[in-house]
């Protein structure tokens, strides 16, 4: 699922890759479903919408900041509830911009 708004996406219909352009402050957010299923006492959901929403409010900070302040934003919601669930989040920002 992409969490990213592009300009353009190219896809080959004869090839699985996916082409798109990694622009300066653009971030990559790759994340396994323990984080959008991460579980409140009440057995809800974190959810996509719940990231997305929570990643559009914050797309101006650092990756290290976004990811500080997401992994707050799920153990605020899940509070001490067990989960069954890894989570793992990975958050890649692009910095400079290079050309030939």
């Amino acid at each position: 699922i992409t969490l990213v708004a592009v300009d353009y996406i190219y896809q080959d219909m004869g090839d699985t890759e996916v082409i798109f352009e990694f622009k300066k402050n653009d971030k990559l957010v790759l994340y396994t479903d323990g984080v959008s299923e991460a579980m409140n006492s009440n057995k809800m959901e974190y959810g996509f919408e719940k990231l997305e929403m929570f990643l559009n409010s914050n797309a101006d900070k650092s990756p290290q900041e976004l990811l500080s302040l997401l992994l707050e934003d799920i153990k605020n919601f899940t509070k001490d509830t067990e989960q069954k669930d890894d989570m793992s989040i990975m958050i890649i920002g692009r910095n400079t911009v290079v050309s030939s």
